[in-house]
């Protein structure tokens, strides 16, 4: 996620709104927390909302 976070300039207090807080996501970047299901499905919408180009799934954010 990071490495597609850095490609596509998303700074992590956009991902707030996903996961709660700027301290979670600062956890699920470092690998110190997964992601929910839930939220895996909300990272691929917000990432292909982003780039139409992409196809990502939850699958790619490991659910």
């Amino acid at each position: 996620m990071e490495s597609l976070m850095h490609e596509l300039d998303v700074q992590p207090a956009t991902l707030v709104e996903i996961f709660g807080s700027l301290e979670l996501v600062r956890e699920i970047i470092n690998g110190e927390r997964g992601v929910s299901k839930a939220q895996a499905k909300s990272l691929a919408k917000f990432f292909n909302d982003l780039n139409p180009g992409l196809s990502l799934t939850s699958k790619d954010f490991g659910k």
